[in-house]
């Protein structure tokens, strides 16, 4: 059997996982800056809480989009890889996991920043709610999602689907990203957030883009039998 990017179902599979790699990307920005204020203490107001949680919204969007990504792509490269296929699944379905749990976390700080009331334990309620809504976002958006595109870039090189650099730059990219996150996790002081610097995604980010144009305009390469 052969992976045929001829057919007009894995065509459409192409096109339908670029698609869904583009929303995940402007969601997880779009979401994340209409998200920011609760981080400058301004939810409380009425327009910003409003915003926030058209963010968390958004934020839902991406985390479906995570999974729909994978659940798009596994009946492609299960053909060629069944193991590591239904682990991209696993790992997507994870990633998006801590993401909900990131924005449930910000739904509810700005609940309790609503409140009529403030207790004497409320800024300790709210400042260990938005550290587990860092720390989520960070194992889900960095951490996991470095092992995710490992995972896919490596299959996609093994099986040729797509071009060998266009790959091989995920790879690097998968790297490049998972050992900033772990620097990150051993030196950030918690003070200091855990934001990674813009230069350690920077490649995975780009690559991730060019490939969702590469799957919507070109779609998977013949590949090898399988």
């Amino acid at each position: 059997m052969t992976i045929d990017s001829g057919t007009s179902t894995d065509r459409r599979r192409a096109r339908t996982a670029g698609v869904l790699f583009i929303l995940a990307t402007v969601s997880a920005i779009v979401g994340g800056v209409m998200i920011l204020p609760i981080e400058d203490g301004s939810a409380d107001a009425a327009d910003q809480a409003a915003l926030v949680r058209s963010g968390v919204l958004v934020e839902l969007i991406l985390a479906a989009s995570v999974i729909a990504i994978a659940v798009t792509l596994y009946p492609v490269l299960r053909r060629r890889f069944e193991v590591s296929a239904l682990a991209y699944v696993a790992a997507r379905t994870l990633e998006a996991a801590f993401i909900l749990i990131a924005t449930l976390s910000a739904l509810i700080v700005v609940t309790v920043g609503q409140g009529a009331s403030a207790s004497a334990g409320e800024p300790v309620a709210v400042d260990a709610l938005m550290a587990i809504r860092d720390w989520s976002y960070f194992l889900g958006t960095v951490m996991i999602f470095a092992v995710t595109a490992l995972i896919l870039n490596y299959m996609l090189f093994v099986a040729r689907l797509v071009p060998a650099w266009l790959s091989v730059w995920g790879l690097v990219g998968a790297i490049a990203i998972g050992l900033g996150g772990i620097f990150a996790l051993y030196g950030a002081e918690a003070s200091e957030g855990v934001d990674i610097d813009i230069a350690w995604s920077a490649a995975i980010g780009l690559q991730e883009m060019v490939l969702a144009f590469w799957l919507i305009l070109r779609g998977f390469k013949a590949g090898e039998d399988v």
